[in-house]
């Protein structure tokens, strides 16, 4: 399934999640959350392999419902764009 990447459908995310589905998509920058647990893993020299939070955002719909819907927010680092990337499962 595609999806255009520049229309975010949480209603489409939350029935995936609820199919057992898993996806992964580019959080917008402007999304808001709230962070249940933030776990790091490191590698043996001490540095950030990946950051891995569970999360919760709100989002108002066109209905006047509330969607609140969970997530993961996966964070690695790219070592040669050297930049950290985070991606939302």
């Amino acid at each position: 399934m595609a999806m255009d990447r520049a229309y975010i459908d949480y209603e489409k995310f939350e029935e995936m999640t609820r199919k057992g589905v898993l996806y992964v998509t580019k959080m917008k920058r402007n999304l808001k959350y709230n962070i249940l647990s933030d776990t790091m893993y490191q590698t043996p020299n001490g540095f950030m392999e990946v950051c891995i939070q569970l999360v919760t955002f709100i989002k108002q719909l066109k209905g006047g419902e509330t969607l609140i819907h969970q997530a993961r927010i996966i964070t690695y680092p790219d070592e040669k764009k050297r930049k950290l990337i985070s991606e939302s499962l």
